[in-house]
This record gives structure tokens, sequence and C-alpha cells, in this order.
């Protein structure tokens, strides 16, 4: 056995057994850096993004969906102690794709893959592609208006296009003249010099469907249909010409355009579309 001095010094060769409280020390578990890859919904593909707490992997990545979710939820668990994990999305290359104008597939996987591969390339997939790969990219909407004509318009000055009578509670408005020159489905019209408007359903080359039906007064043959842009009230005037392009002799540089997340499957707080 180990001989021990009054003051406790071990004299000789023995084993010494010491209990050592380290309940006191607190490790800095917040500044551990983490690393996780998912299959998450919205967001770059094979890309390391630096996520700091569970409300901006949801806006970065999407929330929790019934096939990602212990993925999901594992990354949430490890920003609740730490506020630096390195998050990469992966994906199944073959069959996800971004949603496009036309529909055609295509993936573009994150900022360094559109700009190598695909931001000069001539493709057949419309003027307007969703950011990031996925399904949710299906929810968005995109609405532009190129002119102050496209803004509004008076569709019986522009192309005499009248109203024909109308009864009450009536859905589809005959007319004549080619409303289908001047209208497109959502647009707004009034046939009440503009007191109310009414959304465009259908365009046919000798009708107007429309969403609500005629007021109890009906439509007066000969009535004059005024138009205007669906988003025409988000924007406080009409598109025109900048100083810019005024000062270089040009005319009409100026459009809106409008983002929106039409089936309501986006992110609350998702701001990168």
């Amino acid at each position: 056995m180990a001989f021990r001095n009054p003051q406790s010094v071990q004299l000789s060769a023995g084993v010494s057994v010491s209990e050592v409280d380290l309940t006191t020390v607190i490790p800095a578990i917040s500044t551990s850096i983490g690393a996780f890859a998912g299959p998450f919904a919205w967001g770059p593909v094979n890309e390391v993004v630096t996520v700091s707490d569970e409300t901006r992997l949801a806006d970065r990545f999407g929330t929790p969906t019934s096939s990602n979710y212990e993925y999901w939820f594992s990354a949430a668990n490890f920003l609740a102690y730490s506020n630096a994990l390195r998050v990469v999305r992966s994906a199944n290359t073959g069959s996800t794709y971004n949603a496009t104008a036309n529909g055609n597939a295509i993936l573009i996987e994150n900022q360094t893959d559109y700009e190598t591969n695909h931001s000069t390339s001539n493709t057949s997939n419309g003027p307007l592609t969703a950011k990031y790969p996925g399904d949710r990219g299906n929810s968005l909407k995109i609405s532009m208006c190129p002119s102050a004509t496209a803004f509004s318009s008076n569709l019986t000055a522009l192309n005499s296009v009248t109203c024909n009578a109308t009864s009450a509670g009536a859905t589809t408005i005959n007319v004549t003249g080619t409303p289908t020159s001047g209208l497109v489905v959502g647009d707004l019209i009034s046939y009440d010099g503009g007191t109310s408007y009414v959304r465009v359903a259908n365009v046919s080359a000798t009708s107007i469907g429309i969403g609500s039906a005629v007021g109890s007064a009906g439509i007066v043959a000969g009535t004059a249909i005024l138009r205007k842009w669906e988003y025409a009230d988000q924007f406080g005037i009409a598109p025109g010409t900048s100083d810019y392009s005024t000062d270089n002799g040009g005319s009409g540089d100026e459009l809106h355009v409008i983002v929106i997340d039409e089936d309501g499957n986006l992110p609350v707080l998702q701001t990168q579309f």
C-alpha cells in the first residue's frame, strides 16, 4: 500500500484516487460548429450554407415535411445549443427540377451553377425560372406589366370593344369587337365607368367570362369596358420611361414585376425565391 505523510503527500509508489467536481464547468457549446446534409424542400443544392438558428433554417431550407422531418429536426436540435451549423441540401438530381415558365425540366442547383452553366445559355424554358429546385417553386406566380397600356386601358377606345345587353346575375358578358386582343385571364374590368371591377375568368372572340355575377341593374348595350392589370393596385403609377433612358434617347424601358406565392406553399419568412 502507499504511505502518506500527515500532509497527505504520497511517499511511496501506489494508486491515488481523487474525485473532482466538474459540474461547475460550462462548456462553450454555443461556439461549436456542426455540419449537416439533408433532403430539404427548398434552398440551394450542393452548397454549404451557414445557419445560426431554427428560424433561419426554415427561412432558407423550408419547413419540415412528412418525408424529411427526421433530418430537419436533427438540424434544428443542434441549433438549439449552437449558433453555427454548416448545412448542405441534398437532392435527387435526376428528378428534382426548378419550376419554369413553360414547365420544361431543368435543374439549377445553386448560384454558382447558374453563373457557370445557365446565365448565358439560350434555353427554351421561358423568361423566368425559380431560383431553387423543388416542388415549392410551382407555387410561385410572376406577373409582368411592360407598358402604360398594359397597366390600364379603355377597351372601347382602344379596339372598339363594348358590352352587349346583359341580364342581372349573368357571369358571361357578350361583346362586340375583339376582346382577346386586349384582355387576358386575371385582368380586372369595369362596366360602370370604373366604380367597381370584376376579375376576368375567361376570354373568347365574342364574350368575356367574369368571376362574379352582373349586378341587379344589368348591363346596357353599348356600355364601354375599362380594364386594368390585375395587380395595378399594388403600384402607384403605370410603368413609363426612366430618366436614364430619356437622357440617352430611349423610351418605355420601365416595367412592373410582382412575385406571388400563389398556392401558399413557401415559408412565411422566405425572402430568397
